[in-house]
């Protein structure tokens, strides 16, 4: 090999040298270029992060534990959907835009509850499974006709036939003390129609010896708010012969805190099938939930009222006004306090009473 052929490898392999010495040198600028950014990249938490949609991972654990609430103690759609929204970004891993789930879950035109209002009545106390009254009354008679007084339990039952009603009272009046006991049973039907059946033991002149009753009632009207009723009944008196029939009609028509009824009762009575209308009138201001005041006016011609004396009433006219005041102490206890008016041609009777009414729920 000559000399000039040993120069010319020599500067090749220089030039090869130098080129790759050229090339790792390039490739070490170009990393210590990259390696900063990838490692901020990889240090980002805080504000950014938000707004990309991602949550760090500190922020998803405490969303996991703390927002999300019990149906109960959400008051407001925002917070709801808010926490919900959050919750399934924790468990999917998917970034759902808060402001989107809130347009969707509350839109403008869905009524939204604002934290400060205050809960309903009928979410405080659920409906009444069953009630007792024990209630006392004491009044007093004019023209001579001495004390009235009375007593009275009174029981109400929701089961799966219906709601069953029940009462035993005693009164003591004219020199006479007697007893009297009911029970009813209310039921359904249909979703349109319901009906009442029920009877009735007493004993002394002041009360029937046995009565039955049955009355049907057609509810109608914007959710079936207004009820008419056609009732009849029958009931045997303590002395051979005597007797009460006849029919009923009347309407009930419900409202926010206010029912109302009214209602007229054709009564025949025997002996002498005398005639004996009478008619009534009623409201109710209030609910159970909280206190409500009862009102009720009566006109009606009686046929006959035995005395002590002996002496018989017939065939008059009478007027009662009665009015009852129910006040919920706790969930389970109700004070009642109420009166009544009586007048007929003969005397006036004036009553007060007083009670409690305790619900199992």
């Amino acid at each position: 090999m000559n000399k000039g052929m040993v120069k010319i490898q020599l500067r090749t392999m220089t030039l090869c040298m130098a080129a790759l010495c050229a090339g790792l040198l390039t490739d070490m600028v170009n990393a210590q270029t990259t390696m900063p950014s990838d490692a901020q990249d990889g240090a980002q938490t805080g504000p950014e992060n938000e707004d990309s949609g991602d949550l760090p991972l500190v922020l998803s654990l405490e969303m996991s534990s703390s927002p999300i609430k019990a149906a109960d103690e959400i008051t407001s759609p925002f917070e709801s959907s808010t926490s919900l929204q959050l919750a399934q970004q924790t468990e999917t891993n998917v970034p759902v835009p808060i402001a989107a789930a809130e347009e969707e879950v509350t839109p403008l035109e869905a009524p939204a509850l604002a934290p400060e209002a205050e809960p309903q009545l009928t979410d405080i106390y659920p409906p009444e499974k069953g009630a007792l009254e024990l209630v006392g009354a004491t009044g007093h008679m004019t023209n001579g006709y001495g004390p009235s007084n009375g007593s009275a339990l009174r029981g109400m039952l929701v089961t799966d036939q219906g709601v069953v009603q029940g009462s035993i009272e005693q009164l003591s009046r004219f020199g006479y003390t007697g007893k009297y006991g009911t029970a009813s049973l209310t039921r359904d039907i249909s979703p349109d129609y319901y009906m009442t059946v029920g009877a009735g033991l007493g004993s002394s002149e002041l009360f029937s010896r046995w009565r039955v009753d049955v009355n049907g009632y057609r509810k109608f009207g914007p959710d079936q708010r207004f009820v008419a009723g056609l009732g009849t009944y029958y009931a045997k008196g303590q002395d051979d012969g005597r007797s009460d029939q006849g029919v009923s009609l009347n309407g009930i028509a419900y409202f926010n805190n206010l029912v109302l009824e009214a209602g007229w009762r054709f009564n025949q009575a025997n002996p002498g099938l005398i005639a004996g209308p009478s008619q009534y009138v009623a409201a109710t201001v209030g609910n159970d939930n909280t206190q409500a005041l009862v009102l009720s006016a009566i006109h009606t011609r009686e046929a006959y009222q035995v005395l002590s004396t002996g002496t018989e009433l017939a065939n008059y006219e009478s007027y009662t006004v009665t009015a009852q005041w129910r006040q919920r102490i706790t969930p389970s206890w109700m004070l009642l306090i109420g009166g009544t008016y009586y007048e007929n041609p003969y005397y006036i009777r004036t009553i007060a009473e007083a009670g409690l009414r305790w619900s199992f729920r």
